[in-house]
């Protein structure tokens, strides 16, 4: 009985260091040492991650490291594709797909997207001078940004991942925010 909570405990310290891995750590947690129904799992996870990056967002204010403008732009769609998702697309995904029970595929997602999140944390990526932008490249970046925010809300919703194991890959490969901006701005979303 002391193990699951011994393991939250280790996975708030994995977080607290390396300022990732909420739902990655805990749905497995949830799932394989409290025999919580996967489904319900990443429900529990987007709680206790929304209640964690709450902590840290309001110790962020002060550093002026979050994009406020990209953090909104992305978040906003965001929080609206996770709502939409949890409540209109978990509900109708059969119990059976191709055999394979509900519970099974959520986690074969996770899995697929915990391995992609990963392999792009890794790979090397070119400077993009976004000094001199004209206002349809402007226009188009802001777009972009809500169409991401629509994409990484709808698979946090379908999976309970989304903070920095969806959000801050997305923003340093797609809108060129350093680490550290990319972890504050997350908070903020």
């Amino acid at each position: 009985l002391i193990l699951p909570y011994l393991l939250l405990g280790v996975m708030g310290i994995v977080v607290w260091l390396v300022g990732w891995g909420w739902a990655i750590l805990t749905v497995p947690i949830l799932v394989y040492f409290f025999h919580i129904d996967p489904v319900v799992a990443t429900f529990y996870s987007l709680i206790i991650v929304w209640m964690t990056a709450l902590v840290w967002a309001i110790m962020k204010l002060r550093s002026w490291e979050i994009m406020w403008r990209v953090g909104l732009l992305f978040g906003i769609p965001s929080i609206i594709a996770t709502f939409f998702s949890r409540h209109t697309l978990v509900p109708s995904i059969p119990d059976h797909v191709f055999l394979i029970e509900k519970w099974t595929l959520l986690l074969l997602i996770f899995g697929f997207i915990m391995f992609a999140a990963g392999c792009s944390m890794v790979c090397k990526r070119k400077n993009q001078n976004t000094s001199k932008t004209n206002p349809i490249q402007k226009w188009k970046k802001s777009l972009l940004t809500i169409v991401e925010g629509w994409v990484v809300g709808t698979i946090t919703g379908l999976v309970g991942a989304g903070g920095w194991f969806l959000i801050v890959p997305a923003l340093m490969m797609l809108e060129w925010l350093s680490i550290k901006q990319a972890v504050a701005t997350s908070l903020l979303i």
